[in-house]
């Protein structure tokens, strides 16, 4: 779809946001609300899909939290969550006008944990991810006239570092 030729879209952002230190300073915690308006926003053409235009209005809503920190001296935690309520407000195709953005989950969380153990300072370390399903595609399928959905997934991740000397790790990952 081309672009090269279009102005810049213009984006309105207001957040509050927070962060707490606590356990003495090993953990922080952080939150924030926010919204970003965009504004003529590109959408497709509606006389010609292989041109986009500046003709829309977007909003997301949403909020983050999150966790990083030391829960033990060994015990490290890398956690958030946030939540998006995506909406289109204006576009060239009225059929769209309310429905989420096109690739923006909803939710999406994120959690990892890494462990030392007390031998050799061996590190091990697990986590997964999860992201909601989603819009695929702003545009309705011209064969069956829906709009196309992104199923949700989750990620799982692990790993294990050893020490070998100071500066050098040896660490396997693992991903599914």
């Amino acid at each position: 779809t081309s672009t090269a030729w279009l102005a810049q879209e213009e984006n309105v952002s207001y957040e509050v946001g927070t962060k707490w230190n606590v356990l003495n300073d090993k953990l922080t915690l952080s939150g924030s609300v926010f919204q970003i308006i965009k504004l003529n926003a590109r959408v497709p053409d509606p006389f010609n899909s292989a041109f986009n235009i500046l003709g829309g209005n977007q909003r997301v809503r949403g909020f983050e939290l999150g966790a990083v920190g030391r829960i033990t001296d060994r015990w490290e935690i890398y956690y958030g969550y946030s939540y998006l309520d995506s909406r289109v407000m204006e576009s060239t195709l009225p059929a769209t006008v309310g429905q989420r953005l096109a690739n923006t989950p909803q939710n999406t969380l994120s959690l990892w944990n890494t462990y030392t153990l007390p031998w050799r300072d061996v590190q091990i370390g697990g986590g997964l991810q999860w992201v909601s399903n989603r819009i695929a595609s702003s545009t309705p399928n011209t064969t069956t006239g829906l709009i196309q959905q992104a199923p949700g997934y989750f990620t799982v991740q692990a790993m294990a570092k050893y020490p070998v000397s100071p500066g050098f790790d040896l660490q396997l990952n693992i991903f599914n």
